[in-house]
């Protein structure tokens, strides 16, 4: 929590069971025209996109629960719950109107608005502390993300989305350890033996087989797991024709 949440929780702490309920009251929940403002696309709008969503997050007394979560006590009021839950309704309704479809499609698997907020953070905002080690840990999450019942084309194309996220953020960086992660990312075979590594429990004939060929590159492994797809394709098309 920020120094500004505390400072504000301290200051009504003896009515801290109505939190919710007095911010509520003095600020209605009103419709925000916010279409001539900034629409977070990337990394490129991010920095102005959050100063404009700072104001307006304050603006509309929303602050302590998208940016510090601040939360209902326990064993809170009916009353308490309930405006809490307009106003958690009005961050999402405003997140809506000012992040691109692209981004909403993940945004709002969150279903909490501090969490939303969170995500933004670490996916958009250049140099986070954290915001490589988080990209790394997505990547890695790979090795259980595959499908069996799923094109292997989609877990292909997750794996390059979440390859060039990674790659980007320690390429954007200017500390030497990121710019020599970087450089080791761009290497072929690096990317190569990845996607390789992440289906080898799924895929251990085809993979066995893969690796016995070193010279081969990241693009032509690529087509020969895309040729799967084909093959199988081409197999229930026989068997249904």
């Amino acid at each position: 929590m920020t120094n500004n949440g505390q400072h504000q929780q301290e200051t009504i702490n003896e009515s801290s069971s109505t939190f919710f309920t007095i911010i509520l009251k003095d600020n209605p929940i009103r419709p925000m025209a916010l279409n001539n403002n900034v629409l977070l696309t990337g990394q490129s709008t991010y920095e102005t996109w959050a100063i404009m969503m700072m104001t307006v997050w304050r603006t509309m007394g929303l602050y302590e629960l998208v940016v510090d979560e601040v939360k209902p006590i326990l064993n809170a009021g009916e009353e308490e719950i309930r405006a809490y839950t307009v106003l958690l309704n009005a961050a999402i309704g405003t997140f809506l109107q000012v992040v691109h479809a692209d981004i909403l499609k993940v945004l709002l698997e969150k279903s909490d608005p501090h969490l939303m907020w969170t995500y933004l953070v670490i996916e958009y905002k250049r140099a986070t502390a954290y915001a490589l080690v988080y990209q790394l840990g997505n990547l890695c999450q790979l090795f259980t993300a595959y499908d069996s019942a799923k094109p292997l084309s989609e877990f292909i194309q997750m794996f390059e989305s979440e390859w060039y996220k990674l790659y980007r953020l320690a390429r954007d960086s200017n500390e030497e350890y990121r710019q020599d992660f970087a450089n080791f990312l761009q290497k072929d075979l690096v990317k190569r033996d990845f996607p390789l590594g992440f289906l080898s429990r799924y895929k251990k004939n085809v993979v066995d087989n893969l690796t016995t060929k070193t010279e081969l590159t990241f693009a032509v492994v690529k087509q020969r797991l895309l040729d799967i797809d084909f093959e199988k394709t081409s197999h229930t098309a026989l068997a249904t024709g």
